[in-house]
């Protein structure tokens, strides 16, 4: 769904527009929120990355403008590597 359709429906005044816009919104935050965390975007090559996604969790969300099923990026921290001794 576009921006102009998430307007059109929520200009309506239909309920479920404004229960669309909502889930799309908090689910473009979880998914930047976990970029922030992971350090790395998804598929991205990088030496600063500190953890690693691990599929999706659904969890059903309920707000004031209804319910839905939202997917949770799972995150998998990346554990210390141990000094290499050198003989």
């Amino acid at each position: 769904m576009n921006i102009s359709e998430f307007a059109e429906d929520y200009l309506s005044g239909k309920k479920e527009g404004m229960r669309s816009l909502t889930e799309s919104l908090l689910n473009e935050v979880m998914q930047h929120e976990a970029t922030q965390q992971i350090q790395a975007l998804p598929y991205e090559s990088s030496g600063r990355r500190k953890a690693h996604r691990n599929g999706i969790r659904e969890r059903k969300l309920q707000t004031i403008h209804g319910g839905w099923d939202t997917g949770l990026v799972q995150i998998t921290a990346i554990l210390a590597t141990l000094p290499k001794i050198i003989m």
